[in-house]
């Protein structure tokens, strides 16, 4: 990955937390910016290119993201059904992927208007790729109300 798509990553994965999340308290976006980062580093680190792509079968983001949830100590990481924490980094890291990578499909829950608020009301040419709708219907950005959800 090269270092424009890294920072389209990383910057839409602080752009998402601040705004997409702005309902959270300060202090659990900040952590959740922390460990996002901290995670998204690292799998770039490793080579990853996408949510499910990686260097080989065994360095890719869902998986590593899955083996730490299981073996980290720390509650804010442990997966279970009831954690919410767990949830939101999982959704920010693929989202952050998946927009980097061109393959939308895997994540519902992306508004339009939160993306155009996440970029002051103009959405980036780069981030202007083959959308589906909540039909799964392939559709133009501009051409959406800001209710309209995103299957990323």
């Amino acid at each position: 990955m090269g270092p424009e798509l890294r920072n389209r990553c990383l910057d839409f994965a602080r752009r998402y937390i601040t705004v997409g999340l702005s309902h959270y308290t300060p202090s659990r976006r900040e952590l959740l910016w922390h460990e996002a980062e901290s995670f998204l580093q690292y799998c770039i680190g490793e080579g990853c290119t996408g949510w499910e792509t990686g260097p080989d079968y065994h360095t890719m983001p869902c998986d590593l993201f899955e083996d730490s949830a299981y073996r980290e100590s720390d509650a804010k990481w442990r997966k279970d059904k009831t954690n919410r924490f767990f949830d939101d980094l999982r959704f920010v890291c693929r989202l952050a992927f998946d927009i980097i990578d061109g393959m939308p499909g895997g994540t519902l829950g992306l508004t339009v208007g939160t993306v155009r608020r996440m970029f002051e009301g103009t959405i980036p040419q780069w981030f202007l790729q083959p959308w589906l709708d909540e039909t799964e219907d392939h559709t133009d950005l501009n051409t959406m109300d800001d209710t309209q959800v995103l299957l990323v």
